[in-house]
């Protein structure tokens, strides 16, 4: 018995289409079935603020002073900073 007599005697032409689209059908649906289980199951990331991570990320990349020299050309900059914002928004 050959296949090709068998399939194509048995099957009209828009049939075939139709098993195909089907198929992609159920497989679609099993996917999406997949994914919703998997998602219920997955931890929620609990969401941090932007302040929280932008502090982070500075805390990586600064370092403390423990020169006290350089502490206090630090405070130094900053009272004449404070300063001038005082000026501008006036």
């Amino acid at each position: 018995m050959n296949l090709d007599i068998v399939f194509a005697s048995s099957f009209p032409s828009w049939a075939i289409f139709l098993v195909v689209i089907l198929l992609a059908a159920v497989i679609g649906v099993i996917a999406f079935a997949i994914h919703l289980i998997i998602k219920k199951r997955k931890p929620e990331e609990k969401k941090e603020s932007e302040e929280k991570i932008a502090q982070d990320n500075v805390d990586r990349f600064v370092e403390d002073v423990s020169d006290e020299e350089t502490k206090k050309e630090f405070e130094k900059y900053v009272k004449e900073h404070e300063e001038d914002e005082k000026k501008d928004n006036k």
